[in-house]
């Protein structure tokens, strides 16, 4: 290996994903490129500012720091961990081996003259404010840099050169009623770039809370009062005080807060340990050597070998990986331990996202909320199916091993699952194409997924998905559904968009479970299976709720006898003459076990189509008995069930639901688009048009035309536009993994024994084209002036996979149907309307 200097190696490993080399042959000679330490420089170059204002505050420079974020993004984030001096800790000489994790300390920093550094992080807040005073730190400091003019304009040479504001919640004997946040002590001490004062901040955290629920402006005002009286105390002119106020008053509000009621007993967590991208490269690296030994040769695979090189060897290789990691360990503590990790995973989720969804609706943002999203949605959808895979696969194993799984074993472990993840989802992508998909592996035996295939059409029916290859714009799907999820009104707890963890409505009685569920379904439920939908979701919602002392995990084992004794304790069903046997049901419904997993074909990569996994059967069992009960989890489930169920399907499909059960979903999926249905009509008429529904095709004479093929959803015209709009309307459930969208789009785009919705909408378009005039007279719209045409498009209650795919119509959802009709009507600029006069025409 020939490197210049070790910055090098640094920046290599680091931006190689934390490898130095992940094929599977060694090399020969490896050169690292030179000049990488001139990011060292280029850093300081970044952190000028900050250094400055360090030193401005007679803090420590960004060398004495464990962690700065961000680097030339507004305000920055500095931290550091601190460990209690010895003779302050009550436990020593009764230490246990585990490594404590130090104290956390952090600021917010506002770069410039004067500076402005605001208590971020302190161990003395606790868990019940360390959140909202975290976020209100960096919502004081972001409102300076909005205020950034007026602070510059209100202090001269002879003012502070910064303000250093500590925060702290207040105890009950300074709780101020009328106040939420007031300043306390405030000292000017001299530094060797001039004065800085030393304040105080005491927060209110709940009155806080209530006087400012949402209401960012209120918010804002508290704040912008609090910084008047803290420029009062600092001996700033009365006219310097209120220019920096009334900017602060009339700048964006920086923070938004909401009262929630907790659905889960816990609602905050710590943090979940993360798939390491180092751990992940040592298996990947694994992966390869067994590449290599298997005799594979390098080069580009695509169709049936690709599938097959996925499948027989390096899904296989990862497999074995993540089971030699397994087999270190008890099933026990691989099972208890992963279950407080998905727990923690979850509520990081749901607490990200009621942040992302509030801020994007209250505040003025400088970053994008869509981007952000779906930046947080693969994340943590992989991280949760990451830790599934590896309780799973412990489950099935049974693994008798001694080593105690610590934070590292586990990110062992969920390193190996994450790399089996990805290797059976890149078959997927490979067998069902939704995407032009083949493997490269190049001479050292380095692997990597390809999509510039200019041979996909060639390969496609050897992959054994079907003869078309779509290229499915995953990006801008994933960018339309989170767009559309924020633009609703409130994103509750279990949001998602490319995961089946959907928001559930919290209850825990059957009457407010017979709001959500059909009758219908609930019957046959029942019936087939001991217990019905609202059974199941009333004892997912009860133990979502389970009581968690101070000293217990995040997710706790108990005798299966406790869980159904709670579960009878605080459910109404229990007083029923057949609840208890109901509950019963619905509880061994909800738990996995070892033999259950065993006797299934185990394929993890799958989402709906199996009713054997964690998130549809959330409670574990243990080799004694005991089932791991984990809240989060439990309302996650919850929201599964009730989104899958909403929309007319169980959240499994293997095995297939008896005939019954089939049946009623099918009434329900039946409803659901004929809702959506006349939600279109309905707004449409909203818009201006005259619109006719439901045309059956033994009722041509309604649109004037002489036959239909088949039955028409919606036609639609407004006054004089030359459009007449042919509207498709289709409600399909949500896909979520490769396999089901690759079902969903050949619904709308192959043909089979039954023609596509593609080819459906062909037809009716055919029956009406020749007849443009003739609709719009059965339609009583005036003469247009340009000629009239017909026009098809689908119209879905939210982004669909098959509009992202090139197809021959476009797409709507309804949200978006009536300004998307608009903006197709209207004439390019200088273009006169139907009926009007342009000044360009005029000319």
């Amino acid at each position: 290996m020939i490197v210049w200097e070790a910055f090098d190696l640094w920046e290599w490993w680091r931006g190689n994903n934390k490898t130095f080399f992940g094929g599977g042959r060694a090399p020969d000679l490896m050169m690292v490129s030179p000049h990488h330490s001139a990011a060292g420089w280029e850093r300081g170059q970044r952190l000028q500012d900050l250094e400055h204002a360090l030193a401005l505050l007679a803090l420590p420079g960004t060398d004495s720091w464990d962690a700065l974020d961000p680097i030339g993004q507004g305000a920055y984030g500095i931290y550091e961990w601190r460990r209690a001096h010895a003779d302050e800790r009550s436990d020593v000489g009764t230490r246990s081996p585990d490594h404590d994790r130090p104290d956390l300390y952090g600021w917010r920093i506002r770069a410039g003259t004067p500076a402005v550094a605001v208590r971020s992080a302190h161990p003395a807040w606790g868990d019940d404010h360390h959140q909202l005073l975290h976020d209100l730190a960096g919502s004081y400091a972001f409102g300076f840099e909005q205020v950034d003019d007026a602070w510059k304009v209100a202090h001269d040479e002879a003012s502070p050169v910064g303000y250093i504001l500590e925060m702290r919640p207040v105890t009950l004997a300074e709780r101020d009623h009328a106040k939420s946040i007031r300043v306390g002590s405030v000292e000017a001490r001299t530094s060797a770039h001039g004065r800085v004062i030393h304040a105080e901040f005491l927060v209110d955290c709940e009155l806080l809370a209530e006087q400012t629920h949402q209401d960012a402006a209120t918010t804002r005002d508290v704040m912008a009062q609090t910084i008047k009286s803290l420029l009062e105390q600092s001996d700033l002119s009365p006219g310097a005080v209120g220019t920096v106020a009334t900017a602060w008053q009339v700048a964006s509000p920086t923070l938004a807060i909401r009262i929630m009621a907790a659905p889960m007993s816990r609602p905050h967590l710590a943090r979940p340990w993360q798939v390491d991208a180092h751990l992940v490269g040592m298996v990947d690296q694994e992966v390869a050597r067994a590449v290599q030994a298997a005799g594979v040769a390098p080069g580009t695979y695509v169709g049936a070998q690709a599938k097959a090189l996925d499948r027989d060897v390096l899904a296989p290789a990862a497999l074995d990986a993540l089971n030699r990691r397994l087999a270190q360990h008890s099933s026990d503590d691989l099972v208890t331990v992963g279950m407080r990790q998905i727990e923690r995973t979850l509520a990081t989720k749901n607490q990200q996202f009621r942040d992302l969804e509030q801020a994007s609706r209250l505040l003025s943002v400088a970053w994008d909320p869509l981007e952000r999203q779906a930046e947080l949605e693969q994340e943590h959808l992989w991280l949760r199916r990451s830790n599934e895979i590896a309780i799973e696969a412990a489950l099935r194993a049974q693994p008798t091993g001694n080593r105690r799984v610590d934070q590292y074993a586990w990110m062992e472990i969920t390193a190996a699952a994450s790399a089996y993840l990805a290797a059976t989802m890149r078959s997927e992508a490979i067998h069902h194409q939704v995407r032009p998909t083949g493997l490269r592996i190049s001479d050292a035996y380095e692997i990597t997924v390809v999509t510039d295939l200019a041979d996909a059409d060639a390969d496609a029916g050897s992959g054994g998905a079907g003869s078309r290859v779509f290229d499915l714009n995953l990006g801008a799907f994933r960018r339309a559904r989170a767009a559309h999820m924020l633009a609703a009104p409130v994103i509750p707890a279990g949001h998602t968009q490319s995961d089946e963890l959907d928001p559930p409505v919290e209850v825990v009685d059957r009457e407010q479970t017979a709001e959500l569920v059909d009758a219908a379904v609930d019957a046959a439920m029942l019936a087939t299976y001991g217990a019905s939908v609202s059974d199941i979701l009333q004892v997912l919602f009860s133990l979502a709720h389970w009581p968690l002392a101070p000293e217990d995990p995040d997710a706790v084992a108990a005798h299966a006898d406790a869980v159904r004794q709670h579960l009878l304790d605080t459910l109404r069903l229990a007083d029923e003459p057949d609840g208890p046997a109901r509950i019963a049901a619905a509880q061994g419904l909800l738990t996995s076990t070892s033999s259950a997993l065993r006797a299934v074909d185990w394929k993890p990569w799958h989402a709906r189509s199996r009713q054997k996994r964690l998130v549809v059967q959330p409670l574990t069992e243990l080799t004694d008995g005991r089932i791991v009960v984990g809240p989060q989890l439990c309302y996650a489930s919850a929201g599964i069930y009730g989104n899958f169920v909403a929309q007319g399907i169980l959240p499994w499909t293997q095995p297939p639901p008896p005939r019954r059960v089939a049946d009623a979903l099918e009434a329900v999926r039946d409803r659901k688009n004929r809702a959506l249905e006349t939600e279109v009509g309905q707004t449409l008429r909203a818009a201006g048009y005259v619109v006719e529904e439901r045309i059956r095709e033994q009722d041509p004479q309604r649109l004037g035309v002489p036959s239909l093929q088949t039955e028409i959803d919606v036609v639609a015209g407004r006054g004089a536009d030359s459009t007449i709009w042919l509207i498709e309307v289709k409600d399909p459930a949500d896909v979520h993994v490769t396999p089901e969208i690759r079902r969903h789009l050949d619904g709308f785009y192959v043909d089979r024994r039954k023609p596509c919705y593609a080819t459906q909408l062909q037809r009716k378009l055919d029956d009406l084209a020749p007849y443009a005039d003739e609709v719009a007279a059965a339609l009583g719209l005036p003469t247009s002036v340009q000629p009239r045409v017909v026009k098809a498009i689908f119209v879905t209650r939210a982004p669909v996979p098959a509009g992202f795919v090139g197809g021959p119509f476009q797409f709507h959802t309804l949200r978006d149907l009536a300004a998307a009709l608009d903006d197709a009507t209207s004439p390019p600029p200088g273009v006169a309307a139907p009926g009007q006069t342009s000044d360009t025409a005029g000319r």
